[in-house]
């Protein structure tokens, strides 16, 4: 059954209300993303980060201060500083070549030119104070405006649209007085009118058009193509296959000349039938009872007892509302009794992705398939484990144990900061948030407390520390440090 609505044509004159969407929707994006960069500083000079490996030498007195490498807080988020720049807040930010001043009030971009003082603003090709003017390829000067042409032909630049919104406008081939409105065909001034109309009463063309709810449609014969009157009745007739059909609120039909195609519908939900030839469908009281056939496949549902569905390639069956639900093919199956347990073995991730709630809320679930395997006890937020090939991953209790490792590299947290280990290779880096720090390794291990209150470190045969922040020991720095050593590697995906 085909539905062909009746629009109205896009007005020339609409450039002018695009533009000056556009110039907002510019303004607006704008200041999203630098609130978006705004708030990616702040956390990228915290501990809680998590993708760079800290410094041995790292402070951790966050929020009052945190500094790891590059990275700087200071009574955050008041201040930091990293390698990309520096933010003084709320008085200046800069990160990269984007600054802001009292963010939103002005901000502007070195690299790209654009920048806004507010009110006034300069994106891409728009300049001026919002919403007294603009100027650019749309320009406004309060509610009177004017569009130029665009391109590289003798007539780039020249006035194509103007007029004193929402009163008049007139572009190259629309007009409009109020809602009173006329079009011509394109670039053809002397053109008759093709279509005019008052929104939104009345819109009349040669060969469709729309008096209050009654509206219609003609082919190229002058015959009816759609014809309805919102919401009494709807009636379609397509020529090109042969069809016809008549909707009205107590029901519809729909038939072909051959009957290869037909429907039959009774008060919508209540009944429907329909049938081309290939496909069955069938309905009552739907979506409770429906029925679907093709020559290879059955879908059969009677909500909530039965959900059926057959085809050459996979069948499931679903009782009670999904409570038991089995589903199988070739090289998989999967079976969910719920809420004790939920089961998945497949060939690829297809299901992985397709499970729902009544699986993540089972006591017990376990999935496997290329991907890897994984299984939760007592909801996945309770405790979660799975094997991947980038390495293993498991947490329980809302995170507050977590753990993940791959190749030689693992990471484990306890009540998410509090404690934090990192370890790569042999070198491992703990965390007692928020004074005390523990490394151990072949090359250099030690402990700090409050920073360097109390230091002892140990870099080969040399040992070194602090105590009340005056230094002792062998400071010499070795050939290569340990943070060169202890990089993190950035072809490493999280798991």
């Amino acid at each position: 059954m085909q539905y062909t609505m009746m629009t109205r044509p896009t007005p020339r004159f609409a450039r002018a209300r695009i533009s000056l969407l556009w110039v907002i929707v510019l303004l607006l994006a704008s200041l999203m993303f630098q609130a978006c960069s705004y708030g990616n500083r702040m956390l990228r000079t915290t501990p809680f980060t998590g993708e760079e490996l800290p410094d041995a030498d790292r402070v951790n007195l966050w929020p009052l201060l945190y500094e790891s490498g590059d990275a700087l807080s200071i009574m955050w988020p008041f201040f930091d500083m990293d390698e990309d720049g520096f933010a003084l807040r709320p008085i200046v930010t800069k990160d990269g070549t984007e600054w802001t001043v009292v963010w939103p009030l002005a901000g502007w971009d070195t690299e790209s030119g654009d920048w806004w003082l507010l009110p006034a603003y300069s994106f891409e090709k728009n300049q001026g104070i919002f919403p007294l003017f603009n100027t650019g390829d749309w320009t406004h000067i309060g509610p009177i405006y004017w569009t130029r042409t665009e391109g590289d032909d003798e007539e780039a630049g020249d006035i194509s649209s103007w007029g004193v919104f929402p009163l008049f406008g007139k572009g190259q081939t629309f007009t409009h007085i109020g809602l009173l409105y006329w079009n011509r065909a394109e670039d053809e001034e002397s053109a008759d009118i093709s279509n005019w109309g008052v929104f939104p009463i009345a819109h009349l063309s040669e060969h469709k058009g729309h008096v209050l709810p009654a509206w219609w449609s003609k082919d190229e014969d002058g015959d009816f193509k759609n014809l309805g009157v919102l919401p009494l009745f709807y009636y379609h007739n397509n020529k090109d296959e042969d069809y016809k059909s008549f909707i009205t609120p107590l029901g519809g039909r729909g038939w072909s000349a051959d009957d290869s195609r037909k429907f039959v519908n009774v008060l919508g939900p209540v009944f429907h039938y329909s049938s081309d030839g290939n496909k069955t469908f069938a309905a009552f009281a739907w979506p409770f009872f429906t029925m679907t056939r093709t020559p290879d496949s059955t879908q059969l549902t009677a909500w909530p007892l039965l959900d059926y569905d057959a085809d050459p390639e996979e069948k499931s069956l679903s009782l009670l509302a999904g409570i038991y639900k089995h589903r199988s093919e070739d090289e998989g199956f999967g079976v969910r009794v719920a809420p004790l347990f939920s089961y998945g073995k497949w060939a690829d991730s297809y299901y992985r992705s397709h499970r729902d709630l009544l699986d993540y809320l089972s006591v017990l679930g376990y999935y496997a398939d290329d991907r890897g395997t994984s299984m939760h006890i007592g909801t996945p937020l309770l405790f979660n484990w799975s094997s991947f090939e980038q390495g293993t991953s498991w947490n329980c209790l809302l995170n507050v144990l977590d753990y993940e490792s791959s190749d030689d590299e693992s990471e484990f947290s306890f009540l998410y900061y509090l404690y934090r280990q990192k370890r790569k290779g042999d070198q491992v880096r703990r965390d007692f948030f928020p004074f005390f720090t523990w490394d151990s390794g072949p090359e250099q291990s030690g402990v700090s407390f409050f920073w360097r209150l109390f230091r002892y470190e140990t870099v080969g045969d040399r040992t070194r520390g602090y105590v009340l922040g005056i230094p002792w020991g062998d400071h010499a720095e070795p050939e290569a440090t340990q943070d060169e050593k202890f990089r993190p590697d950035p072809e490493r995906s999280k798991i």
